[in-house]
């Protein structure tokens, strides 16, 4: 049960399904009244569905982790494919009517449409993310930031004070996610360039893209500082200052990849939080 588990990689999913609901409250402007059980269906709808994405890549990738991540419950055949692809497939499936069901609530179909969208994004993405090149960044990038036009199809648009710093966060969710996924590919180019029998571009000129994972993180932070002024609080400024731009600036600094992935994790956190925190004590 616990294998089962880790391929769900509940520590992307669970925050990726959060920021979905953050943003929907964001979008609506605080104005929730009758929302917040269509919501919470649509929240849990998306997090099934991303986990089910993070467990099929892992089944279409076994021959690829076999070399690059050998403990993981696929790769150390602690998990059988078939076992692991049942759970992708009931996931998927439980996720998608579940969020058509709760857009049928509210009459949010768009959010339908636009979640079956997704899935047959992650879906084309697990199938051919090898053979995307450098293109696969981009993609990840696009399907992570896909998050806030679902906000917007459940909460029927973005109204209030707190909208526009939305378009900013959209913003640095996409040059962070690809920044990330460099660096993700960067640490595991050995490994994919083996299995796929050649190099691409990212394989063949790792200084050249952990320089334009750094300029892209840069452009992230630069991004969160315009929210400031966009209208969020005093508890958000001073994150900014005190705890993402440390971390942004670690994040360049350290030489280690694995760490650096960490630490932009980290900082995926403290956004997820600092914007929590601030609409909780200042509202809209």
């Amino acid at each position: 049960m616990m294998d089962l588990l880790r391929l769900c990689r509940l520590y992307y999913s669970i925050p990726m399904a959060l920021t979905f609901t953050l943003t929907v409250y964001y979008a609506r402007g605080g104005q929730m009244e009758d929302q917040w059980w269509p919501l919470a269906l649509a929240t849990v709808a998306l997090g099934m569905v991303i986990a089910a994405a993070y467990v099929l890549n892992d089944v279409l990738d076994i021959f690829v982790d076999r070399i690059n991540a050998p403990k993981r419950p696929l790769a150390a055949n602690r998990v059988s494919r078939k076992a692991a692809t049942i759970l992708a497939i009931c996931l998927g499936l439980i996720g998608i009517l579940l969020g058509c069901y709760g857009a049928a609530l509210v009459w949010r179909l768009w959010f339908g449409y636009t979640l079956s969208t997704v899935v047959v994004g992650l879906l084309f993405y697990d199938l051919f993310s090898k053979r995307l090149g450098i293109g696969k960044q981009w993609f990840v990038a696009t399907l992570m930031t896909c998050i806030y036009p679902l906000a917007l199809a459940q909460a029927d648009g973005a109204r209030g004070s707190r909208a526009w710093p939305l378009l900013t966060f959209a913003i640095w969710m996409f040059v962070s996610t690809y920044a990330f996924e460099l660096l993700k590919d960067l640490r595991d180019r050995e490994g994919d360039a083996q299995a796929m029998g050649k190099l691409n571009l990212i394989q063949r000129y790792p200084l050249f893209w952990q320089k334009v994972a750094s300029a892209l993180i840069v452009t992230g932070g630069i991004a969160l500082m315009v929210a400031m002024r966009l209208g969020m609080g005093t508890i958000y400024a001073l994150g900014v200052f005190a705890c993402l731009i440390p971390t942004i600036i670690f994040v360049i600094r350290v030489t280690d990849i694995q760490k650096k992935i960490r630490l932009l994790y980290m900082e995926f956190i403290l956004v997820g939080i600092l914007t929590t925190l601030d609409v909780i004590v200042y509202g809209f």
